[in-house]
């Protein structure tokens, strides 16, 4: 069988470049990881806290509605293990945006809204994302098999990351 090689995504080399490739796409979304993060609000306090625990806990339950152990997962989504594993320990990480592409993927999720749960991107949309983020992290709780609880909540969650 013949590997796929993905291409690394071209990074814009300062503010002004980036700006005009953020323009360049639409919608307002930026794509980009490290200018990214500076530019938008999401970069630090409880907004970014509680996003950055919504995307863990959708990255957990999906994973585990999946029936797929973290090194499925990674391989599956071919991205590495350990990212894998800081995504869903709500660890701080800078992931790559193809993670989050790839991590879409195989959820069948809308990938700008994990990019803005990431605090990748900023969009129109955030403030609804932000919200949804919310009452998302306050009703799921780590467990073996997910509740019904759990199955609404991430139902709903995703039928809103649908709509970015």
């Amino acid at each position: 069988m013949i590997e796929k090689k993905h291409k690394p995504l071209e990074m814009p080399k300062n503010r002004d470049a980036f700006l005009a490739r953020a323009m360049s796409e639409g919608d307002g979304c930026l794509s980009a990881v490290g200018l990214a993060y500076e530019l938008t609000e999401s970069g630090a306090g409880t907004g970014a806290e509680a996003n950055r625990f919504s995307l863990a806990r959708l990255v957990e339950l999906s994973r585990r509605k999946l029936r797929l152990s973290l090194e499925e997962l990674a391989s599956r989504a071919d991205v590495d293990v350990a990212e894998v594993l800081a995504i869903e320990k709500g660890d701080d990480v800078r992931a790559e945006p193809r993670t989050f592409q790839r991590l879409a993927d195989v959820f069948k999720l809308n990938v700008d809204a994990l990019l803005q749960l990431a605090g990748l991107v900023k969009s129109r949309q955030s403030s609804r994302i932000g919200h949804a983020a919310v009452r998302f992290a306050a009703r799921s709780e780590p467990m073996a098999e997910l509740t019904p609880e759990e199955e609404r909540a991430l139902k709903e969650f995703v039928e809103e990351l649908s709509k970015a």
